[in-house]
């Protein structure tokens, strides 16, 4: 099997990574969906540009969008997956699950699909099922820390860490540089039996309990971390376990190296002329000042609500 960043070489040297938005939160401007700018900076630093993916757009707007586009990142965030009132999945699942399908089909020039922490979450749900109901994922306590990861046989020869220079699986591995913010996550028993996973790495939280940190699908290009690779260079709340030596600057930066290589071997779909593709990438909107109203991201992109149908 080889190595992801060895597919991709020379395949496209302009490629677009799509990143979903999340439905706003409590402190945060209501009507709006957002984007933390740490993972538009963390997918900019490896190569790609970016085209925000609004969650609550028109489906066939989402699936043009998505057949132009290289990857697409579903990012952390705070937010319900499931109604807590109801049971059933949020808007925001289903937009996530209607993307995922088109990234999970076992197709060499499938869309590239990358996910953190809620992101990993839900990648781990759909590819295990687990659509109607929230009692997939266990409880951890993992938030605000630091931790190795333990990596499992299949990592050397995966397509996310078999082309991982020595350095970067021994830090990773020895050193407290993977940055978690969850307490929800995906036990290894719930996933052992299920083919279609591939895991790559746990980890421990403050209880012992171990989790699924890292996976990958195995007929698909899909990739998922439960901590944050985007933070350790973009976010610099001290009131965070954010590592910030080299060793986990250079582990996250591999991650997007890797991850934005994959996308080059992707061929999409041509947007519908050279102005639709200018007006979908980010430059058209400005990243605001949070560090007032939010602990966790220092810049956030705002995009208005698409009017109720």
């Amino acid at each position: 099997m080889f190595p992801i960043l060895l597919l991709a070489l020379g395949l496209d040297d302009r490629p677009v990574v799509g990143i979903l938005t999340l439905p706003s939160i409590e402190g945060l401007p209501t009507n709006h969906t957002y984007l933390p700018a740490s993972y538009v900076k963390w997918m900019e630093s490896a190569g790609a540009r970016i085209a925000p993916v609004r969650f609550d757009a028109p489906r066939d707007e989402l699936r043009a969008l998505a057949d132009s586009l290289n990857g697409l990142v579903f990012t952390g965030g705070s937010n319900d997956i499931f109604d807590p009132d109801s049971g059933k999945p949020t808007p925001y699942f289903d937009t996530a699950l209607f993307l995922y399908n088109i990234a999970a089909a076992k197709d060499p020039n499938a869309l590239r699909l990358w996910g953190t922490c809620l992101g990993f979450e839900l990648i781990a749900s759909f590819a295990s099922g687990a659509t109607t109901s929230d009692t997939f994922l266990g409880h951890f306590d993992a938030e605000n820390i630091t931790l190795p990861l333990d990596f499992t046989a299949a990592a050397a020869r995966s397509r996310l860490f078999g082309g991982a220079p020595s350095s970067t699986m021994k830090d990773l591995s020895t050193l407290p540089i993977t940055m978690n913010e969850h307490n929800r996550g995906v036990t290894p028993v719930s996933v052992a039996k299920n083919s279609a996973i591939r895991v790559l790495a746990t980890s421990t939280d403050r209880n012992g309990d171990e989790f699924v940190s890292a996976l990958e699908l195995v007929d698909s290009p899909v990739f998922a971390t439960q901590f944050h690779p985007e933070r350790p260079a973009f976010e610099w709340f001290t009131d965070r376990a954010v590592p910030h030596s080299s060793a986990a600057v250079g582990a996250m930066s591999y991650l997007a190296s890797a991850f934005v290589a994959s996308t080059r071997a992707r061929k999409p779909k041509d947007f519908a002329s050279a102005q639709a593709e200018q007006d979908a990438l980010i430059y058209s909107w400005p990243a605001t000042d949070t560090r007032a109203a939010s602990d966790y991201y220092e810049q956030t992109y705002f995009f208005p609500m698409f009017p109720a149908a």
